[in-house]
């Protein structure tokens, strides 16, 4: 990974130098995230899974090193909050129902390769992006919600306690890997030309964070059954993220030759 990592940075450095187009982007969105859980970590069942339950947010600038009309070189910073973590029905969907959750707090910084299309006539722009980068990771909150419901004609209740708090995760650093693509309109006037962009991405941390297991105990009363037990989790994050990209302005020219900026 580091040899791969240093590698895309010398050909974004040689291909910066040489290059006639640059653009500056943004984009923001939401950014869902779902835990990877660990071989020790409860195993998922009817009344247990790993999923994506709240939604966070993500900030992302990027310079575009454009090599020709379709590709480009990315050089870019995400800050991201995203939650990871379980959701308990032991007394099935209708039954009551129990989120547990770790925030996560990421600082990716990343290089990669992004390419583009003119489709439909021109009026539509398709395409895709890949990126490799390292994080900064942090717990910044930890949550949870409980509410009740029914168990075939009995009332259902959960009660949790949390038994872990924020010592499971200390800052950590991890590799990371970034496949998404792009669709937006393409407009006739030159301003707004391609412009905005949806983006739709998943982002893998290789690392689990996680020096210990997250845990909770639960309760859970029907009017025929009591059960019981201990909720584990730990393992590597992975972010599923929904957004828009827009190009704030492209400046062109050869090092020492500037030929003009665009808004």
């Amino acid at each position: 990974m580091k040899r791969i990592a240093l590698l895309l940075l010398a050909t974004t450095i040689y291909n910066a130098a040489h290059a006639q187009d640059w653009e500056i982007h943004i984009a923001t969105g939401t950014s869902l995230g779902k835990l990877l859980p660990t071989s020790g970590s409860t195993p998922v069942s009817s009344g247990l899974r790993y999923g994506f339950e709240r939604p966070g947010i993500f900030v992302s600038p990027e310079v575009n090193v454009k090599l020709d009309e379709h590709n480009s070189i990315t050089i870019g910073y995400q800050l991201s909050s995203s939650s990871f973590g379980t959701q308990l029905t032991p007394a099935g969907r209708q039954g009551g129902r129990e989120v547990e959750f770790d925030v996560l707090t990421m600082h990716n910084f990343s290089i990669g390769y992004s390419y583009r299309q003119h489709v439909a006539h021109e009026h539509l722009v398709l395409g895709g992006f890949a990126k490799a980068g390292i994080a900064l990771g942090q717990l910044t909150a930890i949550g949870g919600g409980v509410s009740s419901g029914y168990s075939g004609a009995d009332q259902s209740y959960l009660n949790v306690s949390r038994l872990s708090e924020f010592e499971v995760i200390p800052d950590f650093w991890t590799p990371t890997a970034t496949l998404g693509f792009i669709v937006g309109p393409n407009f006739k006037d030159r301003r707004l030309s391609d412009r905005l962009v949806l983006n739709a991405s998943a982002t893998l941390g290789f690392k689990n964070p996680y020096v210990a297991y997250s845990q909770v105990a639960y309760t859970n009363i029907t009017g025929s059954f009591v059960s019981a037990g201990t909720l584990q989790w730990q393992g590597r994050p992975l972010m599923v993220q929904i957004g828009l990209d827009y190009n704030l302005f492209h400046f062109s020219g050869r090092a020492g030759n500037s030929k003009g900026l665009n808004f």
